[in-house]
């Protein structure tokens, strides 16, 4: 194979990895460190895709939001072509329930869990991007509301 066809070749096939390296399906996600889950296996997961099914899972990260002892998602996940939002859904005795939603990050979404006030419940950080605009906020769950605490430039990320 001569210099000029290996060239085209791997440009091909680069195109095509790009083309597919974002890509996924409902029952294949991908947690906030980067690992690819099955939403079967995570069943608050399962409970999101099947209340809004035609929505899809950008990111998601669980820790214990409401302080009864059960690891809660935070689910970050696309409204619409130029719009995300984010919502918990909570691990409630025997059923889960979604929390109200807010706008999110367009781009590089982070949550990371944080106890800021020492207190429980513990708090969470979502941080992200749109374009060259960068901003976060913090957030508590209160009983089964989700409640936006402080950020700076959610507005211009979101």
């Amino acid at each position: 194979m001569t210099g000029g066809k290996k060239y085209v070749l791997f440009c091909a096939l680069f195109f095509l990895f790009g083309l597919t390296s974002g890509y996924q399906t409902k029952s294949s996600l991908q947690d906030n460190a980067g690992t690819v889950i099955q939403a079967e296996n995570v069943p608050a997961a399962e409970y999101f895709l099947k209340t809004f099914p035609d929505k899809k899972i950008i990111t998601l990260s669980g820790s214990d939001l409401n302080n009864d002892g059960k690891k809660d998602l935070v689910v970050i996940y696309k409204e619409n072509s130029k719009k995300n939002r984010m919502l918990v859904v909570l691990n409630l005795p025997g059923k889960y329930q979604c929390t109200n939603s807010f706008p999110a990050p367009v781009s590089n979404q982070l949550i990371t869990f944080r106890d800021i006030d020492r207190k429980p419940p513990v708090e969470f950080v979502v941080q992200g991007m749109k374009d060259a605009k960068v901003g976060y906020a913090v957030y508590r769950v209160e009983g089964a509301l989700l409640e936006d605490l402080f950020g700076r430039g959610m507005n211009y990320c979101c």
